[in-house]
């Protein structure tokens, strides 16, 4: 049973089904995700390129050196300086569409996941033999993902990772579970290891919309760093993924069988 409440946003007498409250609240998540983060991958990018290249008498000597000759970035550390002003540049763009966002979709994904906790209540609550843990529903929508990409590249590694946060997710909505708690902690290594890999190369893509030739130097360290990574997230996401597959397998409900008539 649907209603509109004063503000013209759907409201639900009866909890709706889980799945579809999660599918709700996961459009709503994605549309602020993706604003939120543009901003949050420039914020990292910046500190990075701050952290790796710019300590202490290189930043200064870098800004003085981009201050007197700015046609000319001669040093590593004048081109890293010459990219995070561009990335703060950019930054400033990306928070305006943010704010944006925030105002046009706050409430509606608040509301999308009052349903979805309201839809897991009801579950909870009205649980029988067929109750399935928010630790399996989870790990099936993993393994879902493992099938539809049974070979990672870097073509693909990244879309896995956004994948694996639908069932980090719903592991989330359990706070009172072990099992949902350890999963999640488990699909967070997979993708803080991938994320890494992701922000070394999209810094280096950056670098070179940046910088042309004139980075050649940077370019190369970051493509180096980036290549580095890519290797750990994958080792990392492919022994992962092989122990969530046993996790699963080992959670699925024996049959009983009967005893054999002696």
């Amino acid at each position: 049973i649907r209603d509109r409440d004063v503000t013209g946003v759907q409201t639900c007498a009866l909890p709706i089904p889980t799945e579809e409250a999660r599918q709700r609240w996961l459009r709503q998540l994605k549309k602020v995700r993706r604003a939120a983060g543009a901003v949050r991958d420039l914020d990292v990018h910046c500190q990075l390129v701050t952290e790796n290249f710019l300590g202490g008498k290189s930043a200064v000597a870098a800004e003085l050196a981009i201050a007197t000759r700015p046609d000319k970035l001669a040093t590593l550390a004048e081109q890293a300086h010459a990219l995070g002003l561009w990335l703060k540049n950019r930054r400033a763009t990306a928070a305006d569409a943010l704010c944006t966002t925030l105002d046009s979709h706050a409430e509606l994904l608040l509301h999308a996941e009052q349903q979805f906790i309201a839809a897991m209540s009801h579950r909870r609550s009205t649980a029988s033999r067929t109750h399935r843990p928010a630790a399996r529903l989870a790990l099936e929508d993993y393994l879902r993902l493992v099938d539809a990409m049974p070979l990672l590249d870097k073509e693909n590694l990244h879309d896995f990772r956004k994948g694996a946060k639908k069932a980090r997710y719903v592991t989330e909505s359990e706070e009172n579970d072990p099992a949902a708690k350890a999963i999640a902690t488990t699909i967070k290594r997979v993708q803080d290891a991938i994320g890494e890999w992701h922000d070394w190369d999209i810094l280096a893509a950056e670098a070179r919309e940046a910088l042309g030739n004139d980075g050649e130097a940077l370019r190369s360290d970051l493509a180096a760093r980036a290549q580095s990574a890519y290797e750990k997230a994958l080792r990392m996401t492919t022994t992962t993924s092989r122990r969530l597959v046993g996790e699963w397998r080992a959670s699925r409900p024996r049959r009983a069988t009967r005893k054999k008539a002696q």
